[in-house]
């Protein structure tokens, strides 16, 4: 029964997580054409860059509202308020101090990092926006900071529909908020503010709705801050946080590397070429993302069997999801893209043969990374992913120069290969049969 009220929980939050990517995808679907028709090839390349910058504000957190899904799954199989209650107040009052660190150390980069030189663009009116640009991307890191707890919370409860449509709401709000910034003729930072931060008034109106009539038991209280017991918070936050970091080495340096050898015609292409086949991972991860607190409750509960069966259907279904799609936008991509952003510079057929299969090996990495992270292996992967970041960076450097773009993706696919399947799907299931031999001994 139990078990059967889990898979409806996951399949509840996977069809509202999909709704709310759906949004997400259509919204993104007209803001291509929308900015890139708009801004032109150099401002849409400075663009593409400073929103690659937005997907590693993630990192900005240390980890820590990753680190609450599995100590929240893990309370809530016991009915653990307590534990509860005192893990958000440490999160939260650790996420308040990181966001004013993090303020002050975007305060020096803006002064003291050349942008210019390392977004290399060419028109003088992407050059003069930069800076406004890149001021508005580091307000955004700093708010989104606290902003990311209330989607944690609810996916630690398994209850991420209910954040999911919060989440509509604000993609909705941000699409608005571009078109209007368009329609007055805004330049570069007042796009990135409208698109991406509006969305941000759905988060709070999130963590106001859990904290004040939802769950009020969970409302942070400074009384109940202690270093001390934030010592294990950090430390679990800091080995997802290398991992994390490595990640965004892996997938989101790609346009930096771009942007340095190939020059903006190409990042216009390849950037907007990432994002077509991000879709295949955005829909995918509607359901499997809602695993991993799923598992870890699952495992608290010695619950092993409903564990490795929907692992494997994951894989199944995420396989032949990402297979069937990706061989489709393998033909499709030119046609699309022309019609998205007006302009397409052909990457040629290796390239694309390269996207489809790296987004295969992503799909299933995506259920080997929830199964591992329901087993709380994170002191191993902080130890894996910086082992895959380093061979995959000059991998890619090196396949770049040799045969082009492509060689990036290339990279790519060759360490999922070795780091994701081999290494870590393999440690993933040893743990489980040791798992398994302790319940065996101990006769549960």
């Amino acid at each position: 029964m139990l078990s059967k009220h889990r898979t409806l929980r996951v399949g509840l939050t996977g069809t509202a997580t999909l709704i709310s990517k759906f949004i997400n995808l259509a919204a993104g679907l007209v803001s291509i054409p929308l900015t890139a028709r708009y801004l032109g090839t150099d401002r849409f390349a400075l663009w593409l860059i400073l929103s690659s910058f937005l997907g590693w504000a993630s990192i900005a957190d240390l980890g820590l509202a990753n680190s609450l899904t599995n100590i929240l799954a893990k309370a809530d199989s016991k009915g653990d308020r307590k534990t509860a209650q005192i893990t958000v107040s440490n999160t939260f009052y650790l996420l308040v101090i990181l966001s004013l660190v993090t303020g002050i150390i975007c305060s020096f980069t803006f002064f003291m990092v050349p942008w210019k030189r390392i977004i290399n663009v060419n028109s003088s009116l992407a050059l003069a926006e930069i800076p406004g640009a890149v001021f508005a991307t580091m307000l955004l890191i700093v708010f989104r900071l606290i902003l990311s707890l209330p989607r944690q919370i609810y996916g630690a409860y398994q209850e991420g529909y209910l954040y999911q449509v919060w989440s509509s709401f604000g993609n909705i709000i941000g699409l608005i908020g571009l078109w209007m910034a368009v329609n007055v003729q805004g330049n570069s930072a007042l796009l990135i503010s409208a698109f991406f931060g509006l969305p941000l008034a759905s988060d709070l109106a999130a963590i106001i709705y859990l904290f004040k009539w939802k769950s009020p038991w969970l409302k942070p209280r400074l009384k109940q801050f202690s270093w001390h017991k934030s010592k294990t918070l950090l430390k679990t936050g800091l080995q997802i946080w290398i991992s994390q970091i490595s990640g965004i080495v892996l997938f989101q340096a790609d346009i930096i590397i771009i942007s340095q050898l190939f020059g903006s015609a190409e990042i216009v292409t390849y950037g907007t070429l990432l994002k077509l086949f991000a879709v295949i991972g955005m829909i995918q991860s509607a359901f499997v993302s809602p695993l991993w607190p799923a598992y870890c409750e699952s495992i608290s509960t010695g619950d092993i069997d409903w564990v490795v069966k929907t692992f494997q259907r994951s894989v199944f279904a995420s396989f032949l999801w990402a297979t069937l799609i990706g061989i489709s936008l393998t033909y499709l991509a030119p046609y699309i893209i022309s019609t998205w952003i007006g302009q397409y510079q052909s990457l040629g057929n290796i390239t694309l043969i390269a996207f489809s299969l790296r987004s295969v090996l992503l799909a299933v990495d995506q259920c080997i990374g929830a199964l591992g992270n329901g087993l709380g292996l994170f002191g191993f992967e902080s130890i894996l992913a910086p082992s895959f970041a380093v061979v995959n960076l000059p991998l890619s450097l090196y396949l770049s120069h040799k045969i082009g773009i492509s060689g990036l993706a290339w990279s790519t696919c060759i360490c999922i290969l070795l780091f994701s399947f081999i290494i870590y799907g393999g440690y993933c299931f040893k743990q489980i049969k040791i798992i398994k031999n302790k319940m065996a001994f101990h006769g549960t």
